[in-house]
């Protein structure tokens, strides 16, 4: 499987998108024609990859709708059951379409294509967006390797179908190993990609990952800014990690009167930092 797959993205013409690439790679042929349709007679996708919509981003798209009309039509599937047509691409801008009372809009329409196949391509499509957030594009990459056969990550970043490198590939995938609450705030854009790999630099140790979780949010960081604090972090849990206390004996009762005298100063120092913040409070 994963060596005819690679073979498939050897001879793509010039000028071919993304999403095209991926589509011949599979071996979906299909006719498709441009026209208008009703907005009624289009259903949105059940298996919408996008788990998440900005309000902001649709306001704007709405706005630069009605000021410039459709400038990209929307990609459907021919659902010859009913008559009816569904969305594979574009389902936002169908939105905008329905919010501002225009009728019709301008569609592809994809004939003779699975469910299965419209699935893929519409994962594609929000793979290679601009506008998806990262934790999104995580889970339409697993989908799309799943329904591939599992090629290797290697192996579809090679190519650049995708338009991510193995590295880009990797760090949104860590992402989903995030807790499911920091995900929402990727999701939602409270954090950022990077505030989230920040996070999982210190995800093995959750003193470190609350305290930076948190600090990003309050301070507001940006996403250099969080990678910078959970280096500064790091460094420092290190270099308490560093500290030794040395001890040389000759019985084992002169180690024993060297370790009670030790562990009073440490007692006395950790009695003297409390009165110290007690006084300051």
């Amino acid at each position: 499987m994963k060596k005819s797959f690679a073979g498939k993205f050897d001879s793509f013409p010039i000028g071919t998108s993304r999403a095209e690439a991926m589509s011949n790679a599979l071996g979906i042929e299909r006719t498709q024609s441009l026209t208008t349709l009703s907005i009624d007679k289009i259903r949105p996708n059940p298996n919408q990859p996008r788990r998440h919509r900005s309000p902001v981003k649709f306001r704007e798209l709405v706005e630069s709708i009605r000021a410039r009309g459709l400038l990209q039509p929307i990609r459907v599937r021919e659902i010859k059951t009913n008559s009816e047509y569904e969305i594979i691409a574009g389902e936002g801008r169908w939105l905008a379409h329905k919010e501002l009372g225009i009728p019709d809009i301008a569609v592809v329409i994809v004939r003779d294509q699975t469910p299965e196949q419209a699935y893929i391509d519409a994962l594609i499509e929000n793979i290679v967006r601009e506008d998806l957030n990262p934790v999104d594009r995580a889970e339409a990459l697993i989908q799309v390797r799943m329904n591939l056969g599992s090629p290797s990550w290697d192996e579809l970043s090679k190519h650049n179908a995708i338009g991510l490198t193995k590295r880009q590939i990797f760090n949104l995938l860590g992402l989903k190993q995030l807790p499911e609450a920091v995900q929402e705030e990727i999701r939602s854009g409270l954090l950022t990609e990077k505030h989230g790999r920040a996070l999982r630099r210190v995800q093995s140790t959750p003193e470190l990952f609350e305290q930076a979780h948190t600090q990003m949010i309050r301070e507001h960081l940006t996403g250099e800014g969080a990678l910078d604090l959970v280096k500064t972090l790091k460094t420092g849990v290190s270099e308490q990690r560093l500290q030794a206390f040395n001890v040389n004996y000759r019985t084992a009762d002169e180690l024993i009167i060297a370790l009670e005298a030790k562990l009073a100063e440490l007692r006395q120092a950790r009695q003297s930092k409390r009165t110290e913040d007690i006084v300051a409070t």
